[in-house]
């Protein structure tokens, strides 16, 4: 898609976008076979449910009154250590498992700062005490790990009288199977004056809106769209739809049972589109010749003249140059100076100017090489500090901009709001790692280049080398190859929801 063509219709689209999703349909749950208790599987959803590995308790960075657990579990053989081996009988009572100083504290029969957590009658007490008295086992190295959450169903339309209503959580397993882990996840709503949910997955609506309601379960994170429709008749009048992007308002608006509202002024629309595309107001004559026009489509063709002139260039190009970080700075301590910054600069506004796709906009940045005032598009990872290149910090730069998702939280622990794993930030830092910088003969040129004999990122815990991986994708073959290559590729792939969303969105 062209970025002119872009900045018409992704906006709206984004906003959209949810519309799109169908509600599923009941999904099977296959159980998992027969099994023992199992400290990854059954164990450390209790800590993760009760709060115990939460970041406010025991998985804080130094712990929690001297017992330290993995944020959210992302450190399972860390966690079984320190639960059985770093103070032998201390937290757990072989010879009299109901002792058992992790139970003892979690219902709140000793003085625990975290009060108590859950009830000796719960599930949760009898699942440790279980596992207590059948001797702690740790896990074979085949136990099965959770590859996906889902909520079903995923969309809800309560009416006026309509109550309570439960989600089913469901976990997918790498063996094949599904669990209903209602009573384990963590739930929370975007709005609770719209719709509640209860910590069993209940959902409560509440005045009319449309919201959505979260479970949270190992390291997903997934939600379904509550709508909750007002009191009253409601009839839905006739329009007239000229496009696509209507037909989907129009479906939104009636779901929701909204009227639409009226076709703005021409003074309206006049100031709205001035503001949208160029950033000024129009001038006086501008105004009264629009104004005057009494020809069909004046509005379609306004777009049109707006979009063809200089300042709607300029106004995108500072967009870009912002969230690309463009910057001069004579200082010698920076990576580039002013020379390189504006060549950057003008190849944005080329790039907009020209109408050149988005696709290949983002891939001429991402895979490019070569000197950066020669090839601006290289300036992308020469816009650091001098002497101080890091993967790290490119593939945050590089996630946020173009996938429009925070990764940086996954550099020292699972992160606790989203999907993204330690094994996913650092196969993402694996694409950067081979790159190199290195200066021309005039200090302020830099010549930027793939080494592909480069190691990947090493994994923070144990220092194990994670080979490059897309993000929520799979690892591709890049040996002896630049991986920014397949990175670019995959990245404006038109099957890469990540980036089709994320430009809608900034549009």
């Amino acid at each position: 898609m062209k970025i002119q063509s872009s900045l018409r219709f992704l906006g709206v689209l984004g906003v959209l976008a949810v519309s799109l999703f169908a509600a599923n349909k009941k999904a099977p749950v296959i159980p998992p076979p027969a099994r023992p208790l199992s400290f990854r599987l059954d164990v450390m959803p209790v800590f993760f449910r009760a709060g115990c590995n939460s970041g406010g308790c025991h998985g804080a960075a130094a712990g929690k009154d001297g017992f330290h657990l993995g944020l959210f579990g992302y450190d399972p053989a860390g966690d079984y250590y320190r639960i059985t081996r770093q103070i032998p009988g201390r937290r757990i009572d072989f010879a009299v498992p109901g002792q058992s100083l992790l139970l003892l504290k979690a219902t709140g029969m000793v003085p625990h700062s975290g009060g108590r957590r859950f009830k000796p009658d719960s599930e949760y007490y009898q699942t440790l005490l279980k596992w207590i008295q059948a001797g702690a086992p740790d896990d074979s190295v085949n136990v099965p790990t959770i590859t996906g959450l889902a909520l079903v169903p995923d969309k809800i339309v309560f009416g006026p009288k309509d109550k309570k209503r439960p989600i089913q959580v469901i976990a997918r397993y790498s063996d094949g199977s599904t669990r209903t882990v209602n009573s384990l996840a963590l739930y929370l709503t975007n709005n609770k004056t719209t719709a509640d949910i209860d910590d069993m997955g209940n959902v409560t609506p509440g005045k009319r809106g449309d919201t959505f309601v979260f479970a949270r379960f190992a390291k997903f994170t997934v939600g379904a769209e509550i709508t909750v429709l007002p009191p009253g008749s409601f009839k839905w009048p006739k329009l007239a739809s000229a496009n696509y992007i209507d037909d989907l308002v129009y479906a939104k608006l009636k779901n929701l049972r909204i009227l639409p509202s009226p076709i703005a002024s021409d003074e309206q629309f006049l100031r709205r589109v001035y503001v949208d595309l160029i950033g000024l107001l129009p001038t006086p004559d501008e105004y009264d010749r629009f104004m005057k026009d009494r020809a069909p489509g004046k509005r379609a063709r306004l777009v049109d003249q707006l979009l063809a002139r200089d300042e709607f260039t300029d106004l995108w190009t500072t967009r870009w140059a912002e969230m690309l970080k463009i910057r001069s700075d004579n200082n010698s301590s920076f990576g580039t100076d002013r020379k390189a910054a504006y060549a950057y600069y003008q190849w944005v506004h080329d790039q907009i100017k020209n109408d050149v796709p988005l696709d290949q906009f983002v891939r001429a940045q991402v895979a490019s090489t070569g000197s950066n005032l020669r090839n601006p598009a290289t300036n992308l990872y020469t816009m650091l500090p001098q002497g101080q290149f890091d993967p790290k910090a490119v593939a945050q730069d590089v996630a946020e901009v173009f996938t429009g998702m925070r990764v940086q939280c996954a550099q020292c622990h699972n992160h606790p709001f989203d999907r993204w794993t330690q094994e996913d930030y650092y196969g993402f830092v694996s694409f950067f790692t081979g790159v190199k910088r290195k200066t021309a003969s005039e200090e302020r040129e830099f010549y930027i280049y793939d080494d592909p004999s480069a190691p990947p990122a090493k994994h923070l815990l144990d220092n194990h080398p994670v080979p490059a991986k897309f993000l929520g994708g799979d690892s591709p073959d890049v040996k002896n190859k630049d991986p920014r290559l397949a990175l670019a590729t995959w990245l404006t792939s038109k099957d890469n929801a990540l980036f089709r969303q994320n430009l809608a969105n900034r549009i």
